[in-house]
């Protein structure tokens, strides 16, 4: 039995010789059979569009229609950050849900998803284009910006026809869950963090502190 360990994330791909395992969730060998078809008469015959490939690690296995895992539907993608708001969680998990079969229906979830994450960031959460804008003029660091006008953009793309071709770019699609925990772990995590270590500092040292830059500070 070979495996690695689940950080070492490898979403599934027909023929690959090891991926994570939809059933166990552990990166393992595969090892990949045909399906036979057999009829009334006892004479089989191969289903040349259908391949099953099976777990070194559970023994479980996944059916193929062509390149596409159809059974099980299972979460591939990375977690969810556990500072993710609820609502925002729930289009991200039906996004993990439909990506290995419908990468374009991934990306548009993920897009949902960011739109939703605005509101709580304190936008309106109608335009995420002007949203992102907002949040530049209030001294959005570059990366994150980036990091949200990606998902803004290949989610736009998913729904209305564009450059981007998401029909069978999984890689992209499953890319854009990273970006959205990044997103989150930078705009609440970080700032949840410090505010947290910067409560507990004694009341004579905030004062300080406020004197010092003449404003108050975040508690």
């Amino acid at each position: 039995m070979n495996t690695v360990a689940n950080k070492d994330k490898i979403q599934p791909r027909k023929d690959s010789s090891s991926f994570q395992c939809p059933s166990c969730k552990v990166v393992s060998m595969q090892r990949w059979g045909e399906v036979q078809l057999r009829a009334s008469n006892g004479i089989s015959s191969k289903a040349s569009q259908y391949s099953l490939s099976r777990c070194d690690h559970c023994h479980e296995y996944a059916f193929w229609l062509k390149d596409r895992m159809v059974f099980p539907l299972a979460a591939i993608a990375p977690h969810p950050n556990p500072d993710m708001p609820e609502d925002v969680k729930d289009d991200y998990s039906e996004a993990d849900i439909v990506l290995s079969y419908s990468p374009r229906s991934s990306a548009a979830l993920l897009r949902l998803a960011l739109q939703k994450l605005m509101l709580h960031l304190g936008e309106k959460g109608k335009d995420i284009n002007e949203d992102i804008k907002s949040l530049v003029a209030k001294g959005l660091r570059s990366e994150v910006q980036m990091a949200l006008d990606a998902v803004r953009v290949i989610g736009n793309e998913a729904v209305h026809p564009g450059l981007i071709d998401l029909r069978d770019d999984r890689e992209t699609a499953f890319a854009l869950f990273g970006l959205l925990n990044y997103i989150v772990d930078q705009m609440i995590t970080h700032p949840k963090t410090i505010n947290a270590l910067y409560a507990k500092l004694p009341v004579t040292k905030k004062e300080g502190i406020e004197k010092r830059d003449g404003k108050s500070k975040a508690v």
